[in-house]
């Protein structure tokens, strides 16, 4: 399925979908719709998620896929997607909160941190600040970026 941007009029699909995976939305705008990418199944939005940029890291955030389309590769590749996007916008790291999906993420190359490492731009969202519990796991990915040319005494033998 084929991935996309979403809009403003996705506002209400996206909110019903993530409540419906039992994940908040109530920090959520139609204007924040430009930060979500989804897959569509015969025009119904069945998988979402968004990445947040705050300085030199990520949130990524509010993964959800409608139970009838699980097993399919949607989140996965969401996730893919979002971190092409935060290394394409030269972002260090990518961090989530999760409360049920750590092995999801363990298998994509997330590991877990202790919440208070998290970038201070991060620990005041509202995600880390109030919405997800303090016994969600801190994850992070680091992301490759552009890697710096060694130096003349990184080079030696």
């Amino acid at each position: 399925m084929p991935l996309a941007t979403l809009q403003p009029q996705d506002f209400t699909a996206v909110t019903e979908l993530l409540t419906s995976n039992s994940l908040l939305a109530m920090d959520l705008t139609p204007a924040d719709m430009d930060t979500f990418i989804g897959c569509r199944s015969e025009g119904e939005l069945v998988a979402v998620g968004a990445l947040q940029s705050f300085g030199a890291h990520g949130l990524l955030r509010s993964i959800a896929t409608n139970p009838r389309f699980r097993g399919r590769g949607c989140a996965a590749e969401i996730v893919r997607q979002l971190e092409a996007n935060a290394d394409q916008d030269h972002l260090d790291a990518v961090y989530l909160l999760t409360e049920i999906a750590e092995p999801f993420f363990e298998a994509r190359g997330y590991t877990r941190v202790a919440r208070e490492h998290a970038p201070e731009s991060l620990r005041s969202t509202p995600q880390f600040a109030e919405l997800c519990p303090d016994v969600a796991a801190c994850m992070v990915k680091r992301l490759p970026g552009e890697q710096p040319s060694p130096s003349l005494e990184d080079t030696r033998d």
